[in-house]
């Protein structure tokens, strides 16, 4: 896969393509619905595929307020899994917002990429005004002659679930990970390098490796079950997300203990993926009770981790 930020010289090989516009924030199976359609329509039309999307997430631009379900490197790696010829990403700034959309169709995707064939999900708006829907595409596209196409929204059968990112957070809010794991089609996962901490966690027998949120989106505070990958390896943890109410912190932080495991990880890539909730952040009268705590969330953790 081939990814494109430069759009001032669009290799020709990338012209023409059978693209997909939209957020992917999370790449769930919604998404990958768009993405088989594109494939269909490449594979028929002999064409290119292609994905486009927005970083930073608009509704982050527009709220400040950290929406993005995965980092952007970790959604690009998950696209490139997709086996997706180009990707184009778009710096969404001012002057990006305020492209009306028959700018963006017409300067942009005709002009400057000549796009075969555009495919969306059953909810993409783009456009200045949020002017630019499916309505306004299939207009556009007989007038610039490009075909379109737009997936219907697709549900989880057993509980009746539009796949959506929004649905993806407000799962991830309630701290219901099977059912964000669910719309996913994946285990959700925070990946980052480990940074330094207070060291408390040693004190009290429970070595912790922490890494930071940084700009994505936070859900619940509280302890889950987890699997820490680190260099390859899979190895069962428990983390706790959240502020540290006990020693009075407010900055959020993922703290996370690794079973049976010692070495030095600081500056080191990992990957949290989530299995389960156990229990919401609280605060502890002192030490004692915290590690008394932690050792029978620890035992639960281990329990829920080794019957998965």
């Amino acid at each position: 896969m081939k990814i494109i930020r430069n759009f001032s010289h669009i290799p020709n090989i990338a012209k023409e393509s059978i693209i997909a516009l939209g957020n992917f924030d999370g790449l769930h199976l919604g998404h990958q619905e768009i993405i088989k359609e594109v494939k269909a329509k490449a594979k028929l039309l002999q064409k290119k595929t292609a994905l486009m999307t927005f970083f930073p997430h608009p509704q982050s631009f527009f709220n400040n307020k950290q929406t993005n379900i995965f980092k952007l490197r970790d959604k690009v790696a998950l696209i490139k899994e997709q086996n997706i010829d180009f990707l184009f990403l778009i710096h969404f700034d001012h002057n990006f917002a305020n492209l009306s959309a028959e700018e963006f169709v017409r300067d942009f995707l005709t002009k400057k990429l000549h796009v075969k064939h555009i495919v969306i999900g059953y909810d993409f708006i783009f456009g200045k005004n949020r002017s630019g829907n499916a309505t306004y595409l299939q207009e556009a596209a007989k007038r610039y002659a490009f075909g379109f196409s737009q997936v219907a929204s697709h549900k989880v059968t057993e509980h009746n679930l539009i796949y959506s990112s929004s649905q993806v957070r407000l799962a991830l809010t309630c701290g219901d990970i099977k059912k964000a794991n669910l719309l996913l089609g994946k285990n959700y996962f925070i990946t980052n390098r480990v940074i330094n901490g207070e060291k408390r966690g040693r004190s009290i027998g429970f070595r912790t490796i922490n890494l930071a949120l940084n700009d994505l989106f936070s859900p619940k505070y509280g302890v889950y079950a987890v699997w820490a990958h680190i260099a390859g390896k899979k190895m069962p943890a428990i983390a706790n997300l959240g502020i540290r109410p006990s020693f009075k912190e407010n900055t959020p932080l993922l703290e996370v203990h690794i079973f049976n495991f010692s070495g030095d990880l600081y500056n080191h890539k990992v990957k949290i993926e989530f299995v389960l909730f156990i229990r919401a952040e609280q605060k502890f009268a002192n030490k004692e009770s915290l590690a008394q705590q932690i050792k029978t969330d620890c035992q639960k953790a281990q329990e829920i981790l080794y019957e998965a």
